[in-house]
């Protein structure tokens, strides 16, 4: 039996979190997050508390950038857009302001569909370019 994900996200004042148990509750939460982050894009990560494995998917904007680990330890993952795309973006992550690449940036219907594999499989989703970092 797979173990619920812990979901986590905050901004500058605030950290949430909340448990989904399957795909449909993990696209649900993040429609509900997506609206809210417009004013303050940021990152929701699911994880399993007892390992540290994790996929986290940038909210808010329209696109999106994901990281992903195994465990708490390296390596560490995340995603590879495009890379002639210059300049930043920026997601909430611990109560701050992170900016992430914007060659990162990949399109959010690509996100959500690795965030669907996760959430079903607990692995790296394969669908989406990886750099490791």
């Amino acid at each position: 039996m797979i173990n619920n994900l812990i979901v986590s996200w905050c901004t500058t004042q605030n950290t949430y979190e909340e448990t989904v148990c399957n795909v449909v509750e993990a696209l649900g939460l993040v429609g509900r997050l997506a609206k809210a982050a417009c004013e303050q894009p940021t990152m929701a990560e699911f994880y399993e508390r007892e390992t540290g494995h994790s996929l986290a998917i940038g909210l808010g904007r329209v696109d999106t950038v994901l990281t992903y680990q195994r465990s708490t330890d390296p390596p560490y993952f995340i995603s590879q857009g495009s890379s002639r795309i210059a300049g930043t973006v920026s997601f909430c992550y611990g109560n701050e302001s992170s900016e992430y690449l914007a060659s990162n940036v990949v399109p959010m219907s690509d996100g959500l569909e690795a965030l669907r594999y996760f959430v079903e499989y607990r692995m790296k989703p394969p669908t989406i370019q990886w750099e490791e970092l």
